[in-house]
């Protein structure tokens, strides 16, 4: 199984000095995990909160979802104010 380091840190394996960034790999065998598993996470663990939230596009029957914006037939502001849908000043 492969880990992946969830923080970085500094160790001496073997008298080698390494340097572990976040998101580094390796092997279940490898000696930089003896002692510290706690810095390791499976990369099956990282891979599934990766996952994108899917957003429901509709609503469901019976339920109401809310409208943000300019409603139909509704000015907005000031600058649409004495004009109608079109834009243009209403004629009397």
């Amino acid at each position: 199984m492969i880990k992946r380091s969830t923080s970085s840190f500094a160790a001496v394996v073997d008298g080698v000095p390494r340097v572990v960034p976040v998101g580094h790999l390796v092997e279940d065998g490898d000696p930089l995990l003896v002692g510290r598993e706690h810095l390791f996470e499976p990369v099956e663990t990282h891979l599934a909160r990766r996952e994108p939230a899917v957003e429901q596009a509709t609503a469901a029957p019976g339920e109401r979802r809310s409208i943000s914006g300019v409603r139909p037939g509704r000015a907005r502001g000031k600058a649409s104010e004495g004009k109608g849908e079109t834009g243009k000043e209403a004629e009397e």
